[in-house]
């Protein structure tokens, strides 16, 4: 793009997408969701959203845009109508507890990606046992101090972000032997943080439909062609036989994927898969390559007023 134009449309706050015509197809994912009134862990990269911000978001997408199943924008893409799909990745039991009855309320159909190692589970994934670690500790020098007693500091919070950063490039063999030194992640008898199989064939019949995140949410890019032909047949083997029905769509873990990905994916099967690129979903795009833009958005009600007029800008700024 011409340098002069760029500055004008940066000058003038022009969002390129909307001269691209009226049409804006979209897909929008969630990831975890919390109960109104908990504070959201500085120290857990994964995106988490307050269950109120949920149903804002979620009443404003309905009372501004016809939203189907995901399956139904891909195979009915419709560039002269405005629709949306709705997503929620990883399967925590918060999927179950707090947005399902919204989505029923609501009447919203929605796409729960999986990752199916973690069904069930007690254990949550390893940056929420790192974040764990970095709360109950102190950074002394070089060395991390166990202090659980001291509030968290800044630096903690940058520490953590980075070293989250630089393991997710491991592959999953080396992350687990650098992750051995750090505690076990303390859970009740009772807690249970992923979804279970009953949850999940519940949720089925009703308007909910269900995708592979793997099997252990491995980042797929930094595995041997082996492990990510075993991380997608598994999961989705694992699902068919759950569900009783096919299952032919996919998100990518952390949304990275690459030519030979996808080939593999192709291969096992699936027809349909997310990654985590900004943007619309346009006409004639790759199936295989279909762009979310991702609600973690709660930074931006922080110290603002959770009106219906700061919402619009709030969506208004990331869909259009």
């Amino acid at each position: 793009m011409n340098l002069k134009i760029l500055k004008f449309i940066i000058a003038n706050r022009i969002n390129p997408l909307r001269t691209m015509g009226d049409a804006r197809c979209f897909i929008v994912t969630f990831h975890n969701v919390s109960p109104s009134g908990n504070a959201i862990s500085p120290l857990d990269s994964c995106p988490c959203i307050s269950e109120d911000s949920l149903r804002q978001i979620l009443l404003y997408l309905k009372e501004n845009y016809p939203i189907v199943p995901l399956r139904n924008l891909i195979e009915h893409l419709e560039p002269a109508r405005s629709t949306a799909a709705i997503t929620f990745d990883d399967g925590w039991i918060s999927s179950y507890e707090l947005a399902y009855p919204l989505l029923r309320e609501l009447g919203i159909p929605a796409t729960i990606f999986i990752a199916t190692g973690k069904i069930g589970s007690q254990e949550p994934f390893w940056q929420q046992r790192l974040g764990r670690y970095f709360q109950t500790c102190q950074i002394a020098g070089s060395r991390y101090v166990e202090s659980p007693s001291v509030p968290i500091t800044p630096r903690n919070i940058r520490e953590y972000r980075r070293l989250v950063a630089r393991l997710k490039v491991l592959p999953s063999s080396e992350l687990n032997s650098k992750l051995d030194g750090i505690p076990a992640y303390p859970v009740s008898p009772r807690s249970r943080m992923f979804l279970n199989a009953e949850e999940i064939i519940e949720m089925s019949g009703h308007n909910i439909d269900f995708g592979s995140h793997t099997v252990n949410h491995s980042i797929l890019t930094t595995e041997s062609g082996e492990t990510v032909r075993y991380e997608l047949e598994t999961s989705k083997a694992f699902l068919e036989e759950l569900l009783q029905k096919e299952v032919d769509m996919l998100a990518y873990p952390n949304g990275n994927h690459s030519s030979e990905v996808i080939d593999i994916a192709r291969q096992c099967g699936y027809r349909i898969a997310c990654t985590t690129i900004e943007g619309p979903v346009a006409p004639g795009c790759d199936p295989m390559r279909l762009p979310r833009f991702d609600a973690d958005w709660e930074w931006l009600f922080h110290g603002r007023r959770q009106d219906s007029g700061s919402l619009r800008y709030l969506v208004e700024c990331r869909l259009r």
